[in-house]
């Protein structure tokens, strides 16, 4: 079997981000997600395909969403379809993926706030804006988190509350514990709180949406767009250079230090004297 070989990208993000064990976008509102998102689509995902694409070269998904409804945007669709193009995928041995970025599969049903256009992402925050709805063992759809966590309400911020609990400090909106990369994981109960209903989330979330930003858009929301790439000139060091012209060792021997209290005038004069 041959080894998957991977490429973690990782982004320059549009919004703030702090260090915790890892890089992670700083926690966002609803009001916030609201006023960032061109669009907000509910649908499932019915198909997935990754290619190859050039300049630079990467890897690209078409994630083609099917039963979508329009939460935010006055478009229509065109069979009740939507396709998002994500950056990352697996083409062959190649896999790459976007740090913290959620991961789309067949038969999945997903909440996205996507950004008008995008040079890095097309979801707000990345994975802030990724919800995945789930039935429950009566047929009862739920919402939770990019990572599984269950969102159980808004705290008075507007904040997620997830798992029951409220969110009170930055490194508690990782995706993944102990800075583990990302997937979307199978969604999970970890308290006795049970996670949102889809219905009752949507009617939370309409309002917000209603009084969110408007965004001048001429083409679907999650459009990627160019970003701006300078090359940049690599130079061989000279501890290199060194070793290519025929040296033993990559290593040079560094100066000895002067030996405390000596006057570095004396030292110098030795080493005239020396020559």
């Amino acid at each position: 079997m041959r080894a998957m070989r991977t490429l973690l990208v990782v982004g320059l993000l549009s919004v703030t981000v702090v260090r915790a064990f890892a890089s992670q976008v700083v926690p966002m509102s609803i009001e916030q997600l609201a006023d960032h998102s061109g669009e907000v689509i509910v649908g499932t995902v019915a198909n997935v395909t990754s290619q190859w694409r050039e300049n630079p070269r990467r890897i690209e998904s078409l994630v083609t969403f099917e039963g979508v409804s329009l939460l935010k945007g006055d478009r229509t669709l065109q069979d009740n379809k939507f396709t998002l193009t994500v950056p990352g995928g697996s083409v062959g041995e190649f896999q790459m993926r976007v740090c913290c970025a959620p991961e789309f599969a067949v038969g999945d049903k997903w909440v996205l706030m996507l950004l008008p256009t995008y040079k890095t992402y097309p979801v707000v925050g990345i994975y802030r804006g990724a919800l995945r709805i789930v039935e429950d063992g009566d047929g009862v759809e739920r919402v939770y988190n990019a990572a599984g966590r269950s969102v159980t309400g808004f705290d008075e911020s507007g904040h997620f509350v997830l798992d029951g609990k409220a969110q009170r400090h930055a490194a508690e909106h990782l995706v993944a514990e102990n800075g583990a990369h990302v997937r979307a994981v199978a969604a999970r109960e970890s308290s006795s709180i049970k996670a949102m209903r889809l219905t009752e989330f949507v009617d939370t979330l309409t309002p917000v949406l209603a009084a969110s930003r408007k965004h001048s858009m001429d083409r679907p929301a999650g459009t990627p767009v160019r970003a701006d790439l300078s090359p940049v000139t690599l130079k061989q060091s000279p501890m290199a250079r060194s070793t290519d012209n025929g040296g033993d060792s990559p290593h040079r021997e560094l100066p000895r230090p002067a030996q405390a209290g000596a006057d570095p005038r004396k030292v110098e004069s030795k080493k005239e004297v020396s020559r």
